[in-house]
Parts: C-alpha cells; structure tokens; sequence
C-alpha cells in the first residue's frame, strides 16, 4: 500500500476480474460467481479511500507551484488510512477472500459447448444495454452516473480481454474514461469538502479551495454540454 503505483495496479486487476466474471455469468452457475465476486469486492472496497487521497495527492502536486503543504496533508491522512488497509488485508477473511474456488459452467454449457456467436451475442447485448443507459441516465445523478461508468468499464474490460472472440472498438473505452473523469471529479469535491482545514498553512488552504473550484467547473462545464447533447 505504499507503492502508489502497484495499489493502483492491484484494484485494477481486480476490477477487470470481476468485470470479466460478470460477462460471463450467464455462462456460470450463479452462486458460484456470485460469491467469488462479493470476496473480490471485500478486498477492493477497503482500499477506495487510499486512491482517492492518491489522486488528490497527485493533483496538488500538478498544481503550479506544486502545493506541497497540502500533498503534506494528504500523506498524512493517507499513512492513517494504509494502516487500516493493512488490517484489513492482513486478516483471515482477507485470506479467505482471495483464496481460489472453482467457478463452474451451467449445465448446458458443460453439455453443449459454448459457441464464439453465444459470446458474441453476450456482448452486444451489454454494449446495446449501455448505449440505452447513456440515452437516459441523467448525469446530474451522481450514483446513477457512477453504476452507469461501471457498467462501461465491464464492457470496456470485456472487449480488452477476449478480444479474439469480439469486434468491438475503441468507443467504450472513451465512454468509460468520460464518466470516469466526471465521477472522480465528484469524489475530488467531497474529500475536500470533509478535508481537515485545522492547522493547515494558508497556502494549503487556498489552494484546496482552487481544486475543489477547479473541479466543480469541470463537473458543471460536462453537465451543460451533456444538456446539450440530449
């Protein structure tokens, strides 16, 4: 958890695990991708917060100058956070959670095969189901943007992945990336906004107040051309 870089690595794996294990659950028999996808959700949820310091860590060190009081700030916070991770990762459920268990195909699927038209067909449907979403999800909704990034992500994962099986192009990806950016924008505005200002330096404090505008713009400015766009 001190590398920045391979925590970032280790909740991506994961999620692309968990993406690839929800395309094919109809292919699955339910309980047990089920349970394997709740135990890779215990192990990547505690981790949330740490990125997220991480990324504003990042951001305040792009600011120019560099506010290096409040990147100070936000490693502090982060070396309470990765103590409690480490419990977390530490303990006997964690074990239990990433330990491997066998995920069975269905009946049908064991009998007859699984054909590359059936795997085909699985992704039209989640992309179609996506390009429904898009047309209705009000972006101002900030769960229903946040379920709506995630069900990209999986086709996006879906596509990467098992690319011999699928025709799929880049268009997800750039959907994905958009809501991501809109999504953490948002996360950005509610760590500053819980952020503990007492004994901070001036500097740091104004220069919170700069991300959290910056961000705001940038969530207001993606909500009017969406507007636009409908």
């Amino acid at each position: 958890p001190d590398d920045v870089e391979t925590l970032h690595k280790l909740r991506v794996s994961i999620r692309t695990l968990r993406s690839l294990l929800k395309f094919a659950a109809p292919f699955h028999r339910a309980a047990d991708a089920r349970a394997i996808q709740q135990d890779l959700r215990s192990i990547v949820v505690p981790t949330s917060r740490l990125r997220e310091l991480d990324v504003l860590a990042d951001e305040a060190r792009q600011m120019e100058p560099p506010s290096e009081d409040l990147v100070a700030a936000c490693l502090e916070m982060r070396a309470a956070e990765r103590d409690r991770v480490l419990a977390i990762l530490a303990s006997g459920d964690a074990k239990r959670a990433l330990a491997v268990k066998p995920i069975r195909w269905k009946r049908r699927v064991e009998k007859n095969g699984l054909s590359r038209e059936a795997v085909a067909r699985r992704f039209a449907d989640m992309e179609a189901g996506i390009d429904r979403k898009l047309a209705t999800t009000d972006l101002a909704a900030a769960e229903a943007t946040h379920d709506l990034r995630k069900c990209a992500k999986r086709v996006r994962y879906a596509a990467e992945n098992y690319a011999a099986f699928l025709d799929a192009s880049e268009r997800m990806k750039a959907v994905q990336d958009e809501l991501g950016a809109l999504c953490d924008a948002r996360v950005n505005v509610g760590i500053i906004d819980e952020f503990p200002r007492k004994g901070l330096p001036d500097q740091a404090l104004r220069d919170l107040d700069a991300l959290e505008a910056k961000s705001r713009y940038f969530i207001a400015t993606k909500l009017r051309a969406a507007g636009k766009q409908m």
